[in-house]
């Protein structure tokens, strides 16, 4: 069987990690230590990236991470959308959806997701089933 590492490998995705991310991400995460990471690959004469940002807490460094480890996380938050409505996508986080003082933040973090989803759909373009379902797209 194919290995997220092995499809990483493949496509040559590499990742670039800064500290700092946008000021909206920033405003959400307060207190927290922010990163922006970009991932990209070459194919066909053209280059793909996709950007997108990351969070730990204050004491924890994400410089040193791999490639899998960002891309990981990633397509588990973009499946986790396209698998689900809001109701389940609540009950899989552990929210409340019925909780009226939360409710804006859940449904713009679900907002996030889908815009993460497109973002990583773009990104992989053809390859985006083999990646996330482990067939060939």
């Amino acid at each position: 069987m194919t290995t997220l590492q092995d499809l990483i490998e493949k496509c040559g995705i590499t990742a670039h990690v800064t500290e700092g991310a946008s000021p909206a991400y920033a405003a959400q995460w307060p207190n927290r230590r922010l990163y922006t990471v970009v991932l990209s690959y070459r194919e066909d004469g053209e280059t793909y990236s996709l950007t997108t940002y990351f969070h730990t807490q204050a004491g924890d460094d994400l410089r040193g991470l791999s490639v899998h480890a960002f891309l990981a996380v990633i397509l588990d938050d973009a499946s986790n959308f396209e698998q689900n409505s809001y109701e389940a996508w609540c009950d899989e986080m552990g929210y409340d959806p019925q909780n009226e003082e939360e409710d804006a933040l859940y449904r713009d973090q679900y907002a996030q997701c889908e815009e993460l989803l497109e973002k990583v759909q773009a990104f992989l373009g053809e390859h985006y089933n083999e990646f996330v379902y482990g067939i060939e797209g």
